[in-house]
């Protein structure tokens, strides 16, 4: 019997190509999974590829441009493979891509591929499966299995597409007789890691440790890692009826006349020696009271902007950088909830011609609330 973790893949995949390119608009990392999967493979070549749980082939078509690698693809959910003929033929499908049973031995023979790869599948694969998984993609393989997939401290809902997990792979492969190498982070939310079919079998890496911290850093200009910061059981979905309610119960304050009284506020953003940014995750007339529609602040100087943020108001934060000012009406006693990490900078606060200026400067994402 099909699970529904596997079923939701099986009939949900069309809209997925979509997404993914909606995605990589704003999250780093998609990028840096592709270049990180590409340059593995060109320096390993000639080489015979898998990619298990290939989806809409976002990799694989990447990968068919590389010369001298042969590009194969697996996956369960023939909805998922149908959002390939975005960008390749059916006939190139049919020759490089198969769909199965979601648990069943692999229809390859033992030792055909000298690279196996995984990329965000196993997440979406029950525990009990695991394992035997595993096996097969070990079967298959006659030189190295690659994994990235989320690592143990990456926040995992466990309800999304009707199942996610964590799994302990060094601990599934000690079982299974083999060692997993953790390699260099190059993005945050993942771990890469590499198993070896036979020991010591050579394997060229594509970056270094210096150019991996340096991907992180780039990941983290673009994206704070406390951006991703939301109850781990919301979906995007469930945030944005969050965020609507939120709307809807402060229109309903100000139709009321139940909103503090108006003050003219001001905001700006103080340089910081090597720091340069600031992020509002968002404003409320009171502690208790609702988030504030962004609308309400009107238009914003085109040195702020909104950028996307999970877990903020409609998932947006107000990005700012130095020399950054806007000017609102606000409330006394309303709350200025503030993002702050390693690369923040000071926010000046001016109401009623008093100033404070907040330095947020962190050296680990934290949440900073003000109340003025």
């Amino acid at each position: 019997m099909v699970t529904e973790n596997y079923k939701y893949w099986q009939e949900n995949g069309a809209g997925w190509y979509d997404e993914y390119v909606n995605r990589k608009g704003r999250l780093p990392y998609f990028y840096l999974q592709e270049i990180f999967i590409a340059e593995f493979i060109a320096r390993n070549l000639p080489a015979k590829v898998l990619e298990f749980g290939a989806g809409v082939g976002r990799h694989l078509e990447n990968l068919r441009q590389i010369d001298g690698a042969e590009i194969f693809g697996f996956d369960q959910s023939s909805s998922m493979v149908g959002e390939m003929s975005r960008w390749a033929s059916s006939e190139w499908i049919q020759r490089h891509v198969v769909v199965g049973e979601p648990v069943e031995r692999l229809p390859y023979p033992d030792n055909e591929f000298d690279i196996v790869y995984t990329s965000e599948v196993l997440v979406h694969v029950n525990p009990e499966d695991v394992s035997f998984i595993l096996s097969e993609l070990l079967r298959v393989s006659k030189g190295v299995v690659l994994h990235l997939e989320p690592g143990k401290n990456t926040p995992l809902d466990p309800n999304a597409h009707n199942g996610c997990w964590y799994h302990d792979l060094h601990a599934l492969y000690s079982n299974l007789g083999y060692t997993l190498e953790r390699l260099s982070k190059v993005f945050e939310v993942q771990d890469i890691s590499l198993v070896r079919k036979i020991p010591n079998y050579c394997v060229n890496l594509p970056f270094n440790k210096v150019t991996s911290s340096l991907f992180m850093k780039m990941e983290r200009a673009f994206l704070p890692a406390l951006l991703q910061y939301e109850e781990p059981q919301l979906s995007r979905y469930e945030r944005r009826i969050t965020s609507m309610e939120d709307h809807i119960r402060f229109l309903d304050m100000a139709r009321a006349s139940e909103l503090p009284d108006t003050i003219e506020i001001s905001l700006e953003v103080l340089p910081e020696e090597n720091n340069d940014e600031v992020w509002i995750r968002f404003l409320r007339p009171t502690v208790e009271g609702p988030r504030m529609p962004w609308s309400e602040l009107g238009t914003i100087p085109d040195n702020w902007l909104y950028r996307d943020a999970p877990g903020c108001m409609y998932d947006c934060a107000l990005y700012g950088h130095s020399g950054a000012k806007v000017t609102f009406q606000g409330w006394r006693g309303m709350e200025i909830n503030l993002m702050a990490h390693q690369y923040s900078s000071k926010l000046k606060i001016v109401k009623e011609g008093e100033s404070i200026v907040v330095n947020l400067v962190r050296s680990e994402p934290e949440i900073v609330s003000i109340v003025i």
